[in-house]
Parts: C-alpha cells; structure tokens; sequence
C-alpha cells in the first residue's frame, strides 16, 4: 500500500513539474493565424542586457527574435562561459509573454516593447536586480 500511494505521489508530482505552462488550450497561438503573424512581425528584434547571476558577475544576454518565429540567444556568465541556443520562440497575445521554447524560459512584454524575464512557469518573480532586456534599434 505504501508502494502503490508513493507512486501516485511520483505520478501527481511529475504530472505538475512536466505539464508544460504553453500548453494550456487558452494560451495556445494557431501557427497560420494572421493575429500570430502580426504580433510575431511587431515584437521581431534584438534584446540584450545583464540579468542577475548567483554565482557570477551577472549573465550578459543577447535574445534575437526573428519574425518567422526562430530565435537565437547568447548568455555570457560573467567570463565563465558563454552559452548559445536557439529555436522557436511563441508569443501569448492574452498575457504579452513570449516563451523560447527549447531553452524554456519566458518573458513579458514590457509598455516600451523591452522583454522582462521571468521564472522557469512563465510567473512574475520579484528581484531586486535589473531582469529587463532592452530593445535595441
């Protein structure tokens, strides 16, 4: 018995980490819709700024949004290393937040179109520090 409800546990507690936060019915943008486009077209660009580092000087990012949807990011761990990634990146129109998908991180469009990053579920999480990437012309 204690087997079988640890199991259940396992199963309720991975359901809850696994669940993607995109993937509600809601938030889902169709691929062909012109409100996908448009909004896609207005929020294409490059972003870069230093976001908050726990054990470095600060993480210098470098977020490229492409209009067709792809995306390519370049973070800068204060001389530690620098890591490269890219895929495809989707925007909520409800929520102004934009998601990169294989690096699984989300941001909020802020009122003067920079990006503000937020936690690992896509959520508002306070700090003290700077997480705006700024727009760049």
């Amino acid at each position: 018995m204690k087997k079988l409800i640890i199991i259940l546990l396992i199963i309720a507690l991975g359901l809850v980490f696994v669940l993607p936060w995109w993937g509600a019915e809601e938030d889902t943008i169709p691929q062909n819709s012109s409100q996908d486009t448009v909004l896609s077209h207005s929020f294409e660009g490059v972003f870069t700024g230093e976001l908050p580092c726990a054990d470095c000087s600060g993480i210098e990012t470098t977020l490229h949004l492409f209009s067709d949807g792809r995306y390519e990011l370049t973070e800068n761990y204060g001389g530690k290393g620098t890591f490269t990634g890219d895929g495809i990146w989707q925007q909520n129109p409800k929520t102004q937040k934009i998601k990169l998908i294989e690096d699984n991180q989300f941001y909020k469009i802020t009122k003067d179109g920079n990006l503000y990053r937020l936690n690992n579920q896509g959520n508002d999480t306070p700090s003290q520090f700077d997480m705006t990437l700024k727009k760049q012309p």
